[in-house]
Order: C-alpha cells, then sequence, then structure tokens
C-alpha cells in the first residue's frame, strides 16, 4: 500500500507545551493524530519549506539542467553571543521567510566561519 494523500492538518499544543499535535485527514477519508516534541517543530518546519522549494525547481527544471535541492534562506538580521558556561558560541538569524534560524557552534568553527566570509568578501569586492 502506498502513502495516504494528506487533504487538511490542524496544529495543536498539548500535554501542557510539552507537545504538538498534528491532526491530519486524508483523501481516503481517514484520519490520524501524531505527537512529538516542540524542539522537533522547527525542523519539521525548515524540511518541509525546502522540500517545497526543491519541488518546485524540479517541475520547473528542464531536461538536462543541473537542480539544486537546498534552498538557502534569506538572512534579515543576525545577532552573535557566547553560550553562557561553554565554549561555544551562539548566532542567530532572522529570516525572510520561515522560523528564525540558530546555529551553536565551537570558537573554533566561529572563527573559520569568519575567515571564509571574509575571504569570500575580499574576493567579490570591486577591485580599483
Amino acid at each position: 500500500m502506498g502513502p495516504k494523500t494528506l487533504r487538511a492538518f490542524q496544529a495543536a499544543v498539548g500535554n501542557f507545551g510539552r507537545a504538538i499535535r498534528m491532526d491530519m485527514e486524508f483523501t481516503n477519508g481517514s484520519r490520524e493524530a501524531v505527537e512529538f516534541g516542540p524542539e522537533l517543530a522547527p525542523r519539521l518546519v525548515q524540511s518541509l519549506i525546502q522540500a517545497a522549494a526543491a519541488s518546485e525547481k524540479m517541475r520547473k527544471g528542464q531536461a538536462g539542467s543541473p537542480t539544486a535541492l537546498t534552498t538557502p534562506w534569506r538572512a534579515t538580521d543576525a545577532q552573535a553571543g557566547t553560550v553562557i558556561g561553554t565554549e561555544m558560541v551562539a548566532i542567530g538569524f532572522k529570516t525572510a521567510e520561515g522560523p528564525p534560524v540558530q546555529l551553536v557552534m565551537s570558537k573554533g568553527i566561529a572563527v573559520k566561519t569568519i575567515q571564509s566570509i571574509l575571504a569570500e568578501l575580499k574576493a567579490s569586492a570591486p577591485q580599483g
């Protein structure tokens, strides 16, 4: 039996904020409910957005043309800080679409990231 096709869904908060419940209705008339921890919600949203973007690119793509399967999220603002009690650096980005993106990395990766961005900016700067 193949996958069911989703017709409609509704999300709700349950278990005193410790769970998110998705009530789903399928085109065959069946219904199912799925519960998961709220910490999975950002990954779910990001995966759905990326899958939808990849689907659109594939539908519009021409035979023989390369199609990227990821779509970058455009940052509209950023803020960085040190994670208290660790050697980690946190950076948060507000995005044009979707939820804010937050990354935590070691100070070594942070330095590598900064160096990489500076090298890219230098390489793309107008010469003159």
